[in-house]
């Protein structure tokens, strides 16, 4: 049986009264449902100057996903911190989550390249990158015994001839 997409009358941004109301609700959610981050990168993700980077799902009871973009290089952005509540997975949240990420970097004038590390065995992740536009362009490891990831990447001006549009 296929799972249910998520409706829109259910879909929406999550409207937070402060930015620290933001942070503090981002941080509880990455803390539960952000594979196991450490609690210093998740104090990092959800600092003030963050909050902008970040998209979020809400429905009645709080946020059920959440993504943001961060500033690797003076060109290149990463998706990071992607979570969806286990109950909502499967429901094409991701898929919305992936595409407003990218929308929102590409506003940023230095997000000329935006990456995104799936692991190889996710191919939710990957087909909804693919969908906006990703390409895988590596293969890499974590780390021993860990599951090999993917990168994919998006770039906003491809080069065409001699220049760059």
């Amino acid at each position: 049986m296929k799972a249910r997409r998520f409706g829109q009358a259910h879909a929406q941004a999550c409207k937070f009264p402060t930015g620290a109301a933001k942070s503090q609700a981002l941080a509880a959610f990455m803390q539960k449902h952000g594979d196991d981050l450490p609690a210093s990168a998740i104090k990092k993700a959800t600092a003030t100057d963050q909050l902008g980077k970040w998209e979020t799902i809400c429905d009645a009871t709080g946020i059920v996903g959440a993504m943001r973009y961060e500033n690797s290089d003076w060109y290149l952005c990463t998706v990071k911190n992607a979570a969806i509540r286990p109950d909502m997975r499967g429901k094409g949240l991701g898929s919305k989550l992936y595409a407003a990420t990218a929308l929102r970097a590409r506003n940023n004038p230095s997000c000329l390249v935006l990456a995104a590390d799936v692991t190889h065995d996710n191919i939710p992740s990957m087909k909804a990158l693919t969908r906006i536009g990703f390409r895988t362009v590596n293969r890499f490891c974590w780390g021993r015994g860990q599951k090999p990831a993917h990168v994919l990447h998006f770039v906003q001006m491809p080069p065409q001839g001699k220049t760059c549009p």
